[in-house]
């Protein structure tokens, strides 16, 4: 097994808890945890504590970070398409079974979805049902990035602010 390294930092939208193998980020967990392996920031993770602020800041649309991820080949299929769909968008499982072509699959791209232990990452809280509530395991926390993406996109179209 890889030696894992993992750190809990702090943001807006409080603690988020990081952890990273040699190779790359294996788990983001939204509070504090205790996670397997040494409590102690590594390089890559201070890189993506700072693209997770940028994000929340609405400086970055996307965290780009290299992955270290245990998954199936169907997994690693749904969990790349997630990261396909545009910033402040959404879809639902249905409509990412159908772009895989496998239309039947809409449960078990919803069960992916869930198992992604890499969420932000992976913006999981793209992902709705086809009734709009949250899919994501975070639920409430997965519709306020939802409306913080909205949020920063009507903010930056409006442009800077002038008297």
């Amino acid at each position: 097994m890889p030696h894992v390294c993992h750190h809990t930092y702090a943001t807006p939208r409080g603690p988020i808890t990081l952890a990273a193998t040699d190779r790359g980020i294996c788990r983001v967990a939204f509070g504090a945890h205790a996670l397997e392996g040494h409590d102690r920031p590594t390089a890559l993770l201070n890189d993506a504590a700072t693209q997770v602020q940028q994000y929340l800041a609405g400086r970055r649309r996307a965290i780009d970070l290299p992955l270290d991820l245990q998954a199936t080949p169907f997994q690693r299929r749904v969990w790349q398409a997630v990261m396909e769909i545009p910033y402040a968008d959404e879809r639902t499982c249905a409509q990412i079974a159908a772009a895989m072509g496998r239309p039947s699959a809409h449960r078990s791209v919803g069960s992916a979805v869930r198992a992604c232990p890499v969420p932000l990452v992976v913006p999981v809280h793209r992902v709705v049902r086809a009734d709009s509530a949250a899919h994501a395991e975070e639920g409430r926390l997965g519709r306020a990035l939802r409306q913080h993406e909205r949020r920063m996109v009507r903010q930056q179209a409006a442009g800077p602010y002038s008297p």
